[in-house]
């Protein structure tokens, strides 16, 4: 059989074996998304600071993501890049009830040396099948925090 042949045969057998089954999406109709971002300024870090977000469900995490940390190149080197008003991160989460924790780390020196734990607020939401969810973590300049979860379904 010449090589172009195969490549056909390759190609029919494939569309054969997929014909009719679903290509899996990352958010099932049993599951919502929940986007995170932080507005607001808190105390001054002066290497500035990388905001975390975790997901807990029964007092055990279930995901955690960070805002910023995009690797930029700063006197030769990559190092992440402190948060930034607009940056936000997707969860996708089954339908139940979770807490949602958000923190600061300062960047000690650079973000590749991160400080403890900081700030830390919490909120509980309940996520919907096909539920679209937004989150704020809102910065005061006091050092306190709140998060507000809002609905974006239709």
């Amino acid at each position: 059989m010449k090589p172009d042949r195969i490549m056909v045969a390759a190609v029919v057998v494939f569309a054969v074996i997929s014909q009719g089954k679903a290509i899996p999406t990352q958010n099932s109709p049993k599951s919502g998304t929940l986007v995170v971002s932080q507005s607001g300024r808190g105390p001054m870090l002066n290497e500035g600071g990388i905001t975390f977000f975790q997901v807990y469900s029964d007092e055990k995490i279930v995901e955690e993501r960070m805002l910023g940390g995009k690797l930029v190149k700063s006197f030769g080197h990559f190092t992440p890049q402190a948060t930034r008003e607009g940056d936000s991160a997707t969860f996708t989460l089954p339908a139940g009830s979770y807490e949602l924790r958000g923190h600061v780390r300062a960047c000690d020196g650079n973000c590749n040396h991160l400080g403890n734990l900081q700030d830390e607020c919490r909120v509980l939401f309940n996520m919907q099948e096909s539920d679209s969810l937004g989150a704020v973590r809102q910065q005061k300049s006091n050092g306190s925090c709140t998060i507000k979860i809002t609905s974006k379904r239709k």
